[in-house]
């Protein structure tokens, strides 16, 4: 299970205006052949500027989402950037894990499950981010500091999707009782009140006139279908689909159970707590335009 030492919030400068340690995490890798302890704030901001920040400024590539700090002895950091806001997390690695590699890449870092879960967890406290944040508002830090204690007690993941966590604040965790139902990990808790069902369908047509005989004019639609169903218990939904030979590509939610790809006559799912993307589609055919671009 993965554990977080650290977790920093800066500003586009790459000055700290947040950060939370994890002491119970700190003293467990304090076993590890190369543990290297964590630098204050000031010194994490001075390195975050001379690393990482004047990558940017100078134009070279910055080693997003994985790098290290301190000439490859702090490592390896996850980083995030949301609304000229920085997140950074630090992973702790148990002495299997914490081998100093012989060279350090991007690719080597992404192959370790630590920092996948790190990133997975940097991206849904992102979820809470407004550019408010940047000016550090004590009443928004606050909120950010009681959401990271419900995220991760003792800095290890529990629940951090932004979602759910406010909806525990204000009904409180499941019941005994509940918990003893199979939930998908999408669907946390159930919910509970009037029950309904609304779809969001966008579409977009791009074109292509050739203005020659020997090529067709092609239009291609672009689509996605989002969705928020408020349902009790733990229901399966079906969406039928039309016309399902013109699609060319589609992708849909991890909650949907349909397996007759690549050309389904339905989606079943089981809907995830408020709204969610259930489908994108991409489809081509030839149509007749009821006007003509004409060259001049």
């Amino acid at each position: 299970m993965t554990s977080i030492r650290a977790v920093w919030v800066l500003n586009r400068s790459g000055t700290v205006i947040f950060s939370r340690r994890f002491p119970t995490v700190e003293r467990r890798v304090k076993n590890c052949e190369w543990y290297v302890p964590l630098p204050s704030d000031a010194e994490i901001s001075r390195l975050f500027e001379q690393e990482i920040i004047s990558n940017r400024d100078n134009e070279r590539p910055e080693s997003y989402p994985v790098t290290c700090l301190d000439k490859g002895r702090l490592w390896p950091f996850a980083l995030v950037k949301r609304h000229e806001v920085y997140f950074l997390a630090i992973p702790g690695l148990d002495s299997e894990q914490c081998k100093v590699p012989q060279y350090f890449s991007t690719e080597l870092f992404i192959a370790m499950p630590c920092i996948t879960a790190t990133f997975s967890l940097l991206e849904d406290l992102t979820d809470f981010v407004t550019p408010a944040i940047a000016k550090a508002e004590a009443t928004l830090l606050s909120e950010f500091q009681s959401h990271l204690s419900g995220a991760l007690p003792f800095g290890t993941p529990v629940e951090t999707d932004f979602t759910n966590l406010r909806r525990f604040q204000k009904t409180g965790f499941p019941q005994s009782d509940q918990l003893t139902v199979r939930r998908p990990a999408w669907k946390p808790v159930f919910f509970k009140g009037r029950q309904k069902i609304e779809i969001f369908i966008r579409e977009e047509i791009r074109a292509v006139q050739y203005d020659s005989p020997s090529f067709k004019d092609v239009c291609e639609l672009f689509g996605a279908v989002n969705t928020r169903c408020d349902m009790e218990g733990h229901p399966t939904i079906s969406f039928p689909l039309i016309n399902v030979t013109s699609i060319e590509n589609l992708t849909v939610h991890e909650c949907v159970q349909t397996t007759d790809f690549p050309a389904p006559s339905r989606l079943d799912f089981s809907p995830p707590l408020d709204i969610f993307c259930l489908a994108r589609y991409q489809a081509k055919f030839v149509v007749s335009f009821a006007f003509d671009l004409i060259r001049c």
